[in-house]
């Protein structure tokens, strides 16, 4: 899987693999993640698009936000969460750590990669619900995991050139639909940066997507790698 991965990477290819990360993360991990309030802040639930009882939320003086006992006043409460995620499709960055399984899949890209990868999980709680980034590119290589439902991904072969193209198109059928194919839990499609792809929604669901870039070129301190180390305490 790995070499395939690499010859990827090597080809700036996009490419679908079947059932290649089946239970990588469950709707019971999800609905921990969930509830914990570490996971409820602004800085890491993060919807695809403006929640206007959020904003208003956001607003408020941190007097004002505070629930008792509770000290990150960037935590926000449970029943404004549940508005948001049926709202919009949503992520929460920065969670390679989330199980072992993800962590370990991190590290193995960065080091088949030679960059920095990290994961996000998006999920939407809804079939309807559609990703506001629509058909578009990004500026890091990809790899997404289906974790849960099924989506519809169109990808295209080609790099753009970024000076013309914008982030997001209308019509993703202009530039050449070479990926058009549904991607059940298991599944995965690799995407190499600046490649546009669309996907769509046919049930609810969750991907993990791991991003890989490296930091600015331009940036003169050194370039470290996460460190990974699992930890597993065993209370005998």
């Amino acid at each position: 899987m790995i070499d395939e991965l690499k010859e990827c990477v090597k080809n700036n290819e996009s490419r679908v693999f079947k059932n290649a990360f089946p239970n990588i993360f469950s709707v019971e991990e999800f609905n921990r993640l969930l509830n914990l309030r570490s996971f409820q802040t602004i800085q890491r639930l993060t919807p695809t698009k403006e929640v206007r009882k959020l904003t208003k939320w956001k607003s408020l003086s941190e007097q004002d936000r505070r629930e008792p006992w509770v000290k990150d006043t960037t935590t926000i409460p449970p029943s404004l969460v549940e508005e948001v995620i049926n709202s919009c499709v949503c992520y929460w960055p920065d969670s390679s750590r989330v199980n072992k399984q993800i962590n370990d899949l991190a590290l193995e890209l960065e080091e088949m990669s030679g960059e920095n990868c990290d994961a996000h999980i998006f999920f939407s709680v809804k079939k309807e619900l559609e990703n506001f980034f629509g058909a578009h590119y990004d500026t890091a290589t990809n790899l997404i995991v289906q974790a849960v439902g099924r989506t519809h991904w169109r990808c295209c072969k080609d790099q753009v050139d970024t000076t013309k193209v914008s982030p997001n198109v209308k019509n993703i059928e202009d530039y050449g639909v070479y990926i058009d194919e549904i991607l059940e839990p298991g599944d995965a499609i690799f995407i190499p940066k600046e490649v546009l792809h669309e996907p769509r929604n046919l049930t609810p669901r969750i991907s993990v997507s791991f991003p890989m870039r490296s930091r600015d070129k331009w940036l003169k301190t050194r370039n470290p790698r996460q460190d990974r180390k699992w930890l597993d305490v065993q209370f005998t």
